[in-house]
């Protein structure tokens, strides 16, 4: 952070604080205001109070826009001013573009609840970012610290291949990314684990003396750390995070390094209730001197929902996930397992879904099979299964909402659905000229490997030169250009359609819809009934003359 200080009766400090906009251009000394309790700047100043000479301590996080409480500041003469949000988490500071303010920062709740606990007769100096030096703030790393972070990203994949592999430090990452004058940027993502795991699989390569891929993903898998559930809020250690959510659990470089067991699996799928797989062997081989016997067991995760119960229409629920407390049971043919130096021995189990379970909603089910060995190693492989079926959750539905197919135009951004029969007058393909374009939303509820889109003639519409083409029931001219979409996701797309199909062929005024289709999950391209088709409503298409 910029190094600012502060004096009182016992002292000057150093202190840190974000510059922000406008940013300071020049060193100012002011007194510190910190108002009353209940003082938010959210509403106007009493007039009494001056300001002209002092830095008011204001909370971010007071229900109101930072402009408006430097609106109110500035006129009882406030030019510069400090803001504190109520969380650590929060690290940067607001943007300000009240017209008289000069300067803007942010210091860490720490600093202002001290500041604001004694704040009599202190002075706060601070200067240009430039030349002002840097301060090192310590910050905690809030409730979620050593934990999966909130944020990341779901699996499995869609066909439940146990995804994510494992997990990787990935959050508030003190980082090489260079910043202004010479700081360097704490980062959140996957820009920060996966090179992370990259320099793990260097140097767990380098010890083991092989750069095989599938030989490093299993021992890295196989001796990564599975961390307790943390909702974002409380962490609960008497249960682990999902498997969708963590993978194998977070890599251990050392570990992986020197392991002498070897897996051969680092993640087991059940798969759904329509293609369920309950029996499973993995095996084991020690490559250690001497033999060693291994203590099964199965360690539970936390069963979460994929989509948000409750609501009219399925949509993938945010994190956190709705959680609920059913779980598989996992049967041994064996309870331990003594594998000679140099050996190899099988692991047999099988598995008993959980019940109970809203099956719509797509349950996840997770754990992990563990094994402890009597030389001290602690071993893993994460399985994970669904509670209702892939096949029978829809692809495409029909309307708005967080997913859903409609038409819609290029009048604005906002994406707004048309009503039927709006006429749309664009200029003929490869002429030129403005207008408003019809758009096909397509927001898929959950992901496919082909997603199609294509133009339907109603009623007379339509060339005799044009060939149509019989789509699951529909008189189809053709797809739209960038269509189909192969492995579509769910976070949607758009095609704005300009009178032309895929292949270039211009079609004639007429009316028109569109259809979307998309084949479902576990779905046979060749049965009519694996397929979704959402047609919307028809619009009429006229060239400008």
């Amino acid at each position: 952070m910029t190094r600012g200080s502060f004096a009182n009766e016992s002292g000057q400090f150093d202190f840190g604080w974000a510059d922000s906009t406008p940013v300071t251009t020049t060193n100012v000394t002011l007194r510190l205001w910190v108002g009353g309790a209940n003082v938010t700047a959210c509403n106007p100043i009493p007039a009494d109070i001056d300001l002209t000479d002092s830095i008011p301590l204001i909370s971010m996080d007071s229900g109101c826009q930072s402009d408006v409480q430097a609106a109110n500041l500035l006129a009882r003469g406030a030019q510069y001013i400090l803001y504190y949000p109520a969380s650590e988490s929060r690290i940067y500071p607001p943007y300000v573009y009240t017209e008289g303010i000069l300067g803007i920062g942010m210091v860490m709740p720490r600093q202002a609840q001290e500041w604001k606990a004694h704040a009599e007769n202190v002075t706060i100096t601070i200067g240009p970012p430039e030349t002002s030096g840097l301060f090192a703030e310590p910050i905690t790393n809030g409730p979620t610290a050593g934990y999966t972070s909130p944020f990341s990203s779901y699996g499995p994949t869609w066909e439940l291949d146990v995804k994510p592999q494992f997990t990787a430090p990935g959050g508030g990452i003190l980082s090489t990314w260079t910043w202004d004058q010479g700081e360097y940027m704490v980062n959140p993502g996957t820009s920060m684990s996966t090179p992370f795991v990259a320099a793990v699989y260097a140097l767990v390569g380098q010890v083991r003396g092989t750069l095989d891929q599938e030989t490093l993903r299993s021992v890295i898998a196989a001796t990564a750390q599975p961390k307790a559930w943390n909702d974002g809020t409380v962490a609960h250690d008497d249960i682990l995070a999902p498997v969708p959510q963590q993978g194998a659990g977070l890599v251990q470089a050392w570990d992986a390094a020197h392991a002498t067991t070897i897996l051969d699996s680092t993640g087991i799928s059940f798969n759904d209730t329509d293609h369920f797989v309950g029996e499973h062997t993995f095996s084991v081989k020690n490559t250690a001197a001497e033999e060693v016997t291994y203590k099964l067991g199965h360690a539970k995760s936390v069963t979460v929902y994929t989509f948000t119960p409750g609501e009219a229409q399925l949509n993938v629920a945010r994190a956190p996930p709705p959680t609920v407390d059913e779980w598989a049971t996992i049967n041994f043919e064996t309870n331990s397992l003594t594998v000679p130096a140099g050996g190899s021995a099988e692991v047999k189990f099988t598995a008993v879904p959980p019940s109970g379970l809203n099956a719509t909603l797509l349950p996840v089910y997770s754990g992990y099979i563990t094994l402890e060995g009597s030389n001290g190693e602690t071993l893993s492989v994460p399985y994970l299964g669904v509670g209702g079926s892939m096949r029978d959750t829809p692809v495409l539905v029909p309307g708005l909402g967080l997913n859903g197919v409609y038409l819609s135009s290029t009048d604005n951004h906002f994406l707004i659905p048309v009503a039927a029969n709006r006429t749309f007058t664009i200029p003929r393909p490869g002429s030129t000229g403005s207008a408003i374009y019809p758009k096909m939303v397509v927001t898929p509820t959950v992901g496919t490997t082909d997603l199609h889109v294509e133009l339907v003639a109603l009623g007379s519409s339509g060339n005799s030169t044009l060939k149509i083409t019989d789509v699951l029931g529909y008189r189809t001219l053709g797809p739209l250009p960038q269509s189909p979409v192969t492995y579509a996701h769910r976070f949607g797309y758009t095609w704005n359609f300009g009178g032309f199909l895929a292949d270039r062929t211009i079609v004639p005024e007429g009316s028109y819809a569109f259809i979307a289709r998309a084949l479902r999950i576990f779905g046979d391209a060749s049965k009519e009934e694996d397929w979704d088709v959402v047609e919307t409503v028809p619009f009429i298409l006229k060239y400008l003359a």
